[in-house]
């Protein structure tokens, strides 16, 4: 069974800068972009925080940042999402086995990674 998931996007001071909310119809997506560095378990655990008893389930999440190199074990702390996107991170070597692991491994259905540099398909 799903949980409820976030109808109406949060202010976008609730997210660090480099991710931000967009509402597409009755959805709220997660963008992660830009060209430096950003920690994304920061941003995760911090979202979280700052979400308290809010809703943590996303329908979406879309990482288009060329700088991060690694998604690492348990990336996304208690934030779920059901699609998975990471386009254009060219910097991208290494995925944690991992990585999923988490409430977001109950709902997510689809992960699509293009046009990375993927290398270490070990742990």
């Amino acid at each position: 069974m799903r949980k409820h998931m976030a109808a109406t996007c949060s202010p976008r001071s609730a997210i660090k800068p480099a991710c931000y909310f967009e509402t597409h119809g009755d959805a709220c997506i997660v963008y992660c972009t830009g060209t430096t560095m950003i920690n994304l378990i920061d941003i995760f655990l911090d979202l979280s925080h700052k979400l308290g008893n809010q809703s943590k389930h996303f329908p979406q999440l879309e990482v288009y940042n060329q700088a991060i190199t690694e998604l690492p074990a348990g990336v996304f702390a208690d934030i779920q999402f059901d699609t998975i996107h990471v386009d254009n991170a060219r910097s991208l070597r290494h995925i944690h086995k991992d990585a999923f692991y988490g409430p977001t491994r109950d709902t997510i259905t689809s992960v699509q990674i293009s046009h990375t540099l993927i290398s270490d398909a070990k742990g």
